[in-house]
């Protein structure tokens, strides 16, 4: 496991591409996946110790593949991407919950900062 190494999940092309683009300029290591199941395929693999996952994902896979990084990787970290100005429910298991942001900023943020990001802690 990298603790430098990101896995990023989003359905959506354009926003995991800016995600990806920001976190990388961050000095991050990346690896984008458009479905669940590409996700699974490197959770399994192990090299990622931080999993961003966002709202366009369901509920109930969001929380599936968090159990099974949570088991791949129990030092890693789980950031969920929520939707902007929507008080959506944030799946079990996350360690922080950020809005989305143009590019990933606030993504990039919650990985940088030593202490806790702005944004709302979940409980696990």
């Amino acid at each position: 496991m990298d603790k430098n190494t990101v896995l990023s999940l989003s359905p959506n092309q354009h926003a995991l591409a800016m995600r990806e683009a920001t976190l990388r300029s961050g000095g991050l290591k990346v690896i984008s996946v458009l479905s669940p199941i590409q996700a699974r395929f490197e959770i399994e693999m192990g090299r990622c110790g931080v999993f961003v996952i966002c709202y366009r994902v369901s509920k109930d896979q969001a929380e599936e593949l968090t159990r099974l990084f949570r088991k791949s990787c129990p030092e890693g970290r789980v950031i969920f991407v929520s939707q902007p100005g929507h008080q959506e429910e944030v799946p079990r298991g996350m360690d922080v919950a950020v809005p989305e942001s143009t590019g990933g900023e606030l993504v990039l943020q919650a990985l940088k900062e030593p202490g806790e990001p702005q944004s709302s802690k979940t409980a696990a």
